[in-house]
């Protein structure tokens, strides 16, 4: 009995209810899966008349169809046949090459039986792949490689050898991009077909990845040379899937032990296998390939994260956690495998994500970590051992720990996270002695310890607090750095108040334990030369800290009556009482169930919309409240006109303008008058409309909230986070300058905290670039404001609007990306440096156009100048806080400079992401012009000039030496703007502060011009201009270093005469 299928109607008759029933009876039963794989309806007519269509894909031509023979078996079960077709390569639309299969490719229904070839040597299974097999011939020979991963003794794919190289190397570079898609369809056709997984099964081995990376490798190449090649999805699909499992590189090492009999067979595979996969061959590979061929969008697809850094790591720290948990304590072989894996991966880029996973791992299952991680440390040399730890302790306090501000932080009570970090640390000293010895010199070094904040001073204290000896270590060493005179001199201050809170710390602890050994260390030389050099010391800050920790120390071990006292303001005020408050801190190293209570940074999502989480701060719903008032007019009963009024024609309203009042949107947002109510409208992300009003009115909002009642005051910290978290509409120039002007008016109304706020964010906080360049403007655009400079200094800053013809224009997204901008803070730099320079210019011209008596000019003129200058400087003064000065100092400049000098020292000891992110060029020219600006702001006389000149000397003196950074075309400019600018503003404030860049600062004055000096020979550094922006206005750098050792010249010329008796006529 046959069927025929004509090409016009396609239909399917047949003749014979009863025989029908009975030949469509296996077909319904399988309906469902076949429908899966290729549409195919069968429906039963009105009439007795069966139909059955198949679904077939456009653009396939049917000339022809053959009929379908339907025969009856011997156990009298109909049974339909389908010829297969030939599998055809063929060019879509796209310019890919795919597959077209009929529906007779594939049988997918357990009921419909195929034919199956099978394979008796791997000999035969490489002859079918190169032949171009068929679907059913592929499968048979997947499932025979398959069932050679377990052999011994046989042939095995997974084992390296010739066979095995050519049958992966046909699979990935032939099979791989032809079958791929088809493997996708029969996956989800039928459960009992395996053959993706099959293919991923043979493909999970050592021989397999490097093919995987050499043909993703070979692949972008010919992308780059024009060709389009279609394999490189495929690849890098096959590539993350084949990886994407938990259990992975336990595999690989069992497979390598297993089935490689020699040690030198398995040394020499296990290095191949962790070059490919730690040494970044993998991760470098498949990134160059999204980022050239755009195959896969990082965001949306789930296979992309095999080319993501951040994932990518923290998919090692999951294999090397599930090894250590699943692996024999007694198998000497995987332990040594695995130190040398661990040692790859604290070297690849984002280790701190991996030891992250490693930590949250260690938290979730406690007790069995420890166990593995000490026999881990067991197999670690010295070295490394310390190289793990020390990233341990930074990665441990940046996960858990809050970071605060090192001089907004009042907190001393105890904390359950500072408690978990210190059993955390505890654990690991207890590992091995030399730790502890490592945890001292950690504690005690600039740039590591020192650079961390109080809450990780306190957890690595208490780690140790029952320890006398080392306790009494951190406490000698501490004490012996506080009070060297070229400590005191030479190091930051930021690093001098946390050595500081570090001895107090111990100091507290100690006394604790054995009262009698602070009474033995407050009479020792040590205490006493501390105190006498601190109290010596020119530097006032210096001087504080000095007295505040000698009388802590004094009233530990004696009466009230005889304890040093310094009757001083300074010794009265809350800052001076927290870090005397620092000895009787008392935490404990107690449970690393503590640090569940919140979510790590490494577990938080990533995605391109970042959020800023702010202790304390909740998420405030949006509300649709609306603030229009609404007019009420009184209609008069007077019966003067008993005509109808005809209502005036409406004005016309674009977004009602629809014919469909469906489609019309009337929710309409509205301009917000309570601050709670914009924070919910900058939180709503899906609100496009609702954001960009949000920023327009925000700035207006807060400058109006600022001086009224506490509305702002209570919710300040969370408006700032949102602004920082707005990421709809950011591609727009206007919302940019919105949210900029927005952190300003946030500054401006309360700096004291928040400009610390702004300037922690910046370091700590897991911001984009883009957000970091807005808070470091804000920050100096603030400071300008607040000195009475937001009238003619920042015309130009920001950005006016233009009145451009519309057709001369580019659409905003494109006028973002393509319209040459200036940065704000670079306009206003510019305009310091020309003021700078411009003296020197004029003078140098007077030289050359003869003497002064000959240039004359109309008495009017030089009046109207002289009163125009006098009434600027009124309307400034009128501006100006009282405590201005004290302000910009403390709040903005020393708060920035010192966590810059931490962030450059600390570069030499560790290399993380954040370091390589907040050391970047183009950022860290911003964070120097911010410098320039509050210091210009500060101008020549404010009473912190000598702190200021010195913190500044240090971090120049820091960051000239690392040549990478400060050579850098957009860092060179910027680094010496300011020492110019440092220069010009002593030299202004008078005969005292130019004998001090002399006397005190002289050592490091002359290093940074005879460097300048040596660039000008040079010549060759970083261009003609000063920034890589290319401005017309900027000026060569050559000239402001030329400017540098005039200046320089200057000082040193005076300063000489001044020496031999000359009067200022003879210099």
């Amino acid at each position: 009995m046959s069927a025929k299928i004509t090409q016009n109607s396609t239909r399917l008759t047949y003749n014979g209810a009863q025989e029908m029933d009975d030949i469509l009876k296996p077909i319904k039963t399988t309906r469902t899966n076949i429908g899966d794989f290729e549409s195919l309806s069968i429906n039963e007519g009105p009439q007795g008349t069966h139909d059955s269509t198949f679904s077939r894909r456009p653009g396939k031509d049917f000339n022809e169809i053959e009929e379908i023979p339907v025969e009856e078996t011997h156990t009298g079960i109909t049974e339909l046949r389908i010829d297969q077709s030939k599998v055809s390569d063929r060019k879509s639309n796209e310019g890919t090459v795919g597959l077209e299969l009929s529906i007779g490719d594939v049988g997918v229904a357990d009921d419909i039986s195929v034919a199956q070839r099978t394979f008796s040597s791997p000999h035969d299974v490489l002859d079918s792949l190169k032949a171009k097999p068929d679907p059913h011939t592929l499968t048979a020979a997947l499932e025979y490689l398959r069932d050679t991963c377990s052999n011994v003794d046989g042939f095995n794919v997974k084992v390296s050898g010739p066979k095995a190289a050519q049958i992966v190397n046909q699979l990935v570079t032939e099979i791989l991009p032809n079958y791929w898609e088809f493997f996708d369809l029969v996956q989800r056709a039928s459960d009992g077909t395996q053959a993706k997984t099959n293919l991923l099964e043979v493909l999970r081995s050592v021989s397999g990845i490097g093919a995987l990376t050499a043909s993703l490798r070979a692949s972008t190449a010919a992308f780059h040379e024009g060709t389009n090649n279609v394999a490189t999805r495929a690849t890098i699909e096959c590539l993350a899937q084949v990886m994407a499992t938990k259990q992975f590189v336990l595999q690989i090492m069992e497979t390598i032990l297993e089935f490689h009999g020699t040690d030198t067979q398995q040394r020499m595979l296990w290095q191949e296998f962790v070059s490919i996969v730690v040494g970044g061959k993998v991760l470098s590979t498949t990134g160059e390939a999204v980022f050239a061929t755009k195959c896969l969008d990082p965001e949306r697809d789930k296979d992309a994260w095999v080319a993501d850094g951040r994932q990518y790591a923290r998919w090692i720290g999951g294999n090397v956690t599930f090894i250590l948990l699943h692996m024999s304590p007694a198998d000497e072989r995987q332990w040594s495998m695995v130190s040398q894996l661990v040692k790859r991966c604290t070297r690849m880029a984002h280790s701190d994500l991996f030891i992250a996973e490693l930590l949250n791992s260690l938290i979730l299952h406690d007790q069995t970590m420890w166990k593995s991680l000490q026999l881990l440390f067991a197999r670690f040399s010295k070295p490394d051992q310390q190289l793990l730890f020390k990233f341990i302790l930074n990665c441990s306090c940046n996960l858990y720990l809050q970071t605060t501000s090192h001089r907004v932080s009042t907190e001393t009570s105890p904390n359950l996270r500072v408690s978990g970090v210190a059993s955390l640390i505890s654990g690991f000293t207890n590992i091995s002695e030399h730790l502890k010895d490592y945890l001292v010199n950690w504690i005690c070094s600039a740039g590591e310890g020192l650079g961390m904040d109080i809450d990780a001073r306190r957890a690595s204290i208490a780690a140790v607090a029952g320890n006398e000896d080392v306790l009494f270590a951190i406490l000698e060493k501490s004490l012996t750095a506080f009070g060297d005179k070229l400590h005191i001199q030479h190091s930051p201050l930021m690093q001098q108040e946390a050595l500081a809170q570090v001895i107090l710390l111990a100091t507290g602890y100690l006394h604790k334990l054995k009262s009698s050994t602070i009474s033995s260390l407050s009479r020792s030389s040590v205490y006493i030369q501390m105190v006498s050099n601190r109290l010596a010391s020119s530097l006032p800050r210096a001087q504080i800290l000095g007295m505040i920790v000698g009388t802590a120390i004094s009233r530990l071990i004696e009466s009230p009556e005889k304890a040093l006292k310094f009757d001083t303001e300074e010794m009265e005020t809350s800052e001076a009482k927290w870090f005397m408050n620092l000895q009787y801190v008392n935490d404990e190293a107690g449970s690393l169930q503590a640090l569940k209570l919140g979510v790590p940074l490494a577990s938080r999502p990533l995605s391109k919309k970042r959020k800023i989480v702010v202790p304390g701060s909740q998420e405030i719903p949006a509300t649709n409240i609306s603030s229009r008032i609404i007019s009420i007019e009184e209609l008069s009963d007077a019966e003067s006109d008993d005509g109808l009024v005809p209502y005036q024609k409406p004005d016309e309203d674009p977004q009602d303008s629809d014919d469909d009042p469906t489609l019309t949107n009337r929710v309409r947002p509205v301009a917000r008058v309570y601050i709670k109510d914009l924070v919910a409208d900058l939180r709503s992300n899906d609100k496009p409309e609702v954001v960009e009003l949000a920023l327009k009115t925000a700035p207006g909002l807060i400058r109006r909230k600022a001086n009224f009642g506490t509305e702002l005051s209570e919710s300040i910290d969370r408006l700032a986070a949102a602004l920082l978290n707005v990421q709809e509409g950011m591609s727009k120039r206007e919302n940019q300058d919105s949210r900029l002007q927005s952190m300003i008016a946030c500054i401006v109304a309360h700096p004291a905290r928040m400009a610390p706020w702004f300037i922690n964010m910046y370091f700590e906080g897991d911001l984009s670039q883009a957000q970091r360049a807005s808070v470091t403007t804000a920050v100096g655009l603030s400071a300008r404001e607040l000195g009475g400079f937001d009238d003619a200094s920042l015309e130009g800053a920001l950005p006016r609007s233009q009145n451009t013809f519309a057709s001369k224009r580019l659409p905003p997204k494109l006028e973002a990306i393509y319209s040459p901008q200036t940065s704000h803070l670079s306009t206003v730099a510019r305009q310091i440096e020309h003021s700078t320079l411009q003296p020197m210019a004029l003078a140098a011209a007077d030289k050359l156009t003869g003497p002064d008596i000959l240039k004359v000019r109309t008495f009017s003129s030089r009046m109207e100048v002289e009163r125009k200058g006098k009434e600027k400087a009124q309307e400034r003064k009128r501006r100006i806080p009282k405590d201005l000065h004290k302000l910009l100092s403390e709040s903005f400049y020393l708060e920035l400079c010192g966590r810059l000098d931490i962030v450059i020292s600390g570069s030499r000891h560790q290399s993380s992401t954040l370091m390589t992110s907040l050391l970047d060029p183009p950022l860290l020219r911003l964070v120097l012009q911010t410098h320039t600006i509050i210091l210009s702001t500060l101008g020549p006389h404010a009473p912190q000039l000598p702190l200021l000149t010195r913190e500044t000397l240090l971090m120049l003196t820091s960051l000239h030496n690392i040549s990478t950074l400060a050579l850098d075309p957009a860092v060179l400019p910027a680094l010496l703007n300011l020492l110019l600018l440092i220069l010009d503003l002593n030299i202004a404030a008078g005969v005292n502060s130019e004998e001090r860049l002399i006397t005190e600062f002289g050592t490091q004055v002359a290093e940074l011009v005879s460097w300048a000096a040596a660039l000008i020979d040079r010549g060759t550094v970083a261009g003609p201009s000063t920034s890589s922006e290319g401005d017309d206005g900027d000026m060569p750098w050559t000239v402001v270093a030329a400017g540098i050792q005039v200046k320089w010249m200057e000082v040193g010329r005076k300063f000489q005469g001044r020496m031999l008796g000359l009067g200022p006529q003879d210099f």
